[in-house]
């Protein structure tokens, strides 16, 4: 996959490269997206569950304004695993 850049949960650059060594599931989502939404208390568990492996469920928001709603979002959803 292309090493695009996107931003993490503190506004920093993350690359696939930074998770060099680990199996990565990248999972594209939006606020918006029902099935996406239904789908992120699975994610957050699976990661919850792989903690100690290297694993990482990516999630890349595809809302810009997520950065200032993650907190509500993750209280709402049981999403506390996933940055």
């Amino acid at each position: 996959l292309p090493d695009t850049p996107f931003k993490g949960p503190q506004g920093e650059t993350v690359r696939l490269a930074d998770f060099a060594g680990e199996v990565v599931l990248l999972n594209f989502w939006a606020t918006w997206c029902v099935p996406c939404v239904k789908e992120m208390p699975s994610l957050d568990r699976l990661q919850a569950a792989l903690a100690d492996e290297p694993f990482r469920v990516v999630a890349v928001s595809l809302a810009s304004e997520l950065r200032l709603t993650a907190p509500v979002f993750a209280s709402a959803y049981n999403a506390y695993h996933l940055p």
